[in-house]
């Protein structure tokens, strides 16, 4: 399943298609075969600055 997701957001790439998992944390349950999708925001510029 796993395999399935990667393989589909890389082909997705490839072609030059938005990539359907973009931003997006994917958590997989394998007992039942769930998969869930959480977004992920992304982080405020001004808190990537480096330190000297």
């Amino acid at each position: 399943m796993i395999a399935g997701l990667i393989a589909a957001e890389c082909g997705a790439y490839l072609a030059g298609r938005p990539v359907p998992g973009e931003r997006t944390q994917y958590g997989v349950d394998p007992a039942n075969g769930t998969v869930r999708r959480h977004p992920v925001l992304p982080v405020p510029a001004d808190l990537m600055v480096q330190a000297p």
